[in-house]
């Protein structure tokens, strides 16, 4: 079973990456946060620091592309491979309405003759192996039959499948009935992705499909960043282990970020998962909340590690 870091917009990136891979080194893979090439440039500066080999050394890290135009995806796809990469992933499933708008992400769920030519042109094209990440469509699961019939009839290295409509966001539940007649009829490798919060979330999951290529794992890996390792060894996360990984990517953005502001808006993002599995009454996730200066959240954090539990759901008390 292959185990693979979901990609986060604006929290998973190379210095979260590094931080992670450095403590918990268990992950098969890294998904990067997507990257939207255009007519005019594969990669924004931000985009091209995450991509880069250097940025992303002793890991396997997976591209992830965000477009429409199947020209953009393809010189995109043909400068990671200059790169190095073997792998991109292309996102058909951002819920986000300001990209669905514009037709990308789960926007391109909207009509499978679209998404049949926009596939056409860049396997005719492409150098190395292609993945997807997808919902089952716009509104309704039965959208996916005719999207499904599209995928199949490429060489997708594998299908990432989150059994959620894009109407769904991530509020309604997951809807395994759907995930489970598109494993039936999908012809290439497909990885469960969506509501895997703890190790028995995952257990279940690769009971319930015991073929799967690999499951995805985002919120779950943010709130116990060592169940992946978990799930290989059978050892629980220490909290001297997630305090190590903290204390990793405070430093790297501490030497990156322009300022407390910017340094703490970073870490704040980290504590909105990882407090979960905190046995704190809210009195320090407050006080994480509400810190203005670098001094002030290390107290704070400092007094979490001391006087706090880390203790994720499902684990015994």
């Amino acid at each position: 079973m292959e185990y693979s870091f979901a990609p986060m917009e604006g929290i998973t990136g190379y210095l979260f990456r590094q931080c992670h891979h450095a403590v918990f080194p268990g992950v098969d893979a890294y998904y990067l946060p997507f990257a939207a090439p255009n007519a005019n440039r594969c990669f924004a500066p931000k985009e091209l620091r995450d991509v880069l080999p250097e940025n992303n050394a002793g890991m396997h890290a997976v591209p992830q592309l965000l477009t429409a135009r199947a020209e953009d995806c393809v010189r995109a796809i043909r400068e990671l491979a200059d790169m190095g990469y073997t792998e991109v992933n292309l996102n058909f499933g951002c819920p986000s309405q300001t990209v669905v708008t514009k037709g990308k992400g789960a926007g391109m769920l909207r009509d499978p003759a679209v998404m049949d030519r926009f596939l056409d042109e860049v396997f005719r094209d492409t150098p190395i192996a292609v993945s997807v990440k997808c919902r089952l469509g716009i509104s309704d699961p039965a959208e996916f039959d005719p999207l499904l019939a599209v995928f199949n009839r490429y060489p997708l290295v594998k299908l990432i499948l989150h059994p959620r409509v894009q109407k769904d966001f991530y509020k309604h539940p997951v809807r395994p009935d759907a995930f489970a007649a598109a494993h039936a009829a999908c012809r290439c490798p497909m990885v469960y992705n969506g509501g895997l919060l703890t190790a028995a979330d995952c257990r279940e999951t690769e009971a319930a499909y015991q073929d799967l290529a690999g499951l995805m794992i985002g919120h779950g890996l943010l709130r116990d960043p060592g169940l992946v390792t978990q799930l290989k060894t059978g050892r629980p996360t220490t909290q001297e282990q997630v305090q190590d990984f903290h204390d990793r990517y405070y430093r790297a953005w501490g030497a990156y970020a322009q300022g407390d502001k910017q340094l703490l808006c970073k870490m704040k993002e980290l504590w909105a998962e990882l407090i979960q599995s905190f046995d704190d009454d809210g009195t320090y996730a407050k006080r994480i909340r509400k810190c203005t200066r670098a001094g002030e959240y290390e107290d704070a954090v400092r007094g979490l590690f001391r006087d706090r539990t880390f203790r994720p759901k499902g684990e015994n008390p």
